[in-house]
């Protein structure tokens, strides 16, 4: 009788304890959508998204809708002291008039964090990149127009310093927003020779890249808007490899037309 009681006993705790687990795991999994939901519309809110054609600028008066932000510097080059900055934007809540030399009315300010780490991918909703040097403290936006930027990264080949960029300059699927459902291009900025490279094709989206261990070769996957709608979709439209190589800033198909036009026969 005592073994009955006793092994009744343990049953019931090893369930007590398996249930406990498994409410602890749920709660989890709970609390974790939750914050991943929190965050994509902090990240998506479509008011500040940028926009393309200001409906209250008329031409005679410059009229300012959407305000600037700004990122804490983060360092990305320790003996240099350059530091990235990035630049998003906000839906004011009333326009203001813009100044002679683009100097609101108001100032605006405001910050932002990111994660840190020499190689990592920053994904967002960026307006302009500024780097800023300590040594000489000197500091300059890599773009001059209009671009939403959704991935900058900083990265290093044999001495060389560069900054990877994903963004796009036209708003392709004509919703009067830039943003990362637009079709994108890859931008390359060589911090030492202050120069920006970019690497597009017509009716092609940047889908991603992924640089080739100690090679100056980067792989860049653009998707094809076959329909012509603005847009890349993944289900029903191929995409295409290229190698960016960025000794000589030049890119071509990575995997050639022959082994290509061989992979199409075998499937249809």
């Amino acid at each position: 009788m005592n073994k009955i009681v006793r092994y009744n006993q343990v049953l019931l705790a090893t369930f007590g304890t398996l249930a406990v687990i498994g409410l602890v795991a749920l709660l989890t999994a709970g609390l974790v959508d939750w914050i991943g939901d929190l965050t994509r519309e902090r990240v998506a809110r479509p008011e500040n998204q940028l926009v393309v054609e200001n409906p209250l600028d008329t031409g005679e008066v410059k009229v300012m809708t959407q305000g600037l932000t700004y990122s804490m510097p983060q360092l990305i080059d320790t003996p240099s002291l350059t530091h990235i900055i990035t630049v998003s934007q906000v839906e004011l809540k009333k326009p203001e008039l813009l100044g002679e030399y683009g100097e609101p009315n108001v100032p605006i300010s405001a910050g932002i964090r990111f994660n840190k780490g020499k190689y990592r991918i920053h994904n967002g909703h960026f307006n302009n990149l500024i780097i800023y040097n300590g040594l000489n403290q000197l500091q300059y936006p890599l773009f001059t127009e209009k671009i939403n930027v959704s991935s900058y990264q900083y990265y290093e080949m044999n001495g060389q310093r560069f900054i990877l960029i994903s963004g796009s300059k036209k708003d392709s699927n004509k919703d009067n927003f830039l943003n990362d459902s637009d079709l994108e291009s890859f931008y390359v900025f060589d911090l030492d020779k202050q120069k920006m490279y970019s690497t597009g094709y017509a009716n092609h989206g940047l889908l991603g890249y992924k640089t080739l261990y100690n090679t100056d070769e980067i792989v860049l996957k653009f998707g094809e808007d076959k329909d012509g709608n603005g847009e890349y979709d993944s289900w029903t439209e191929p995409n295409h490899l290229f190698v960016h190589q960025l000794n000589t800033q030049t890119a071509e198909p990575f995997v050639d037309e022959q082994t290509a036009q061989k992979l199409r026969f075998t499937i249809n």
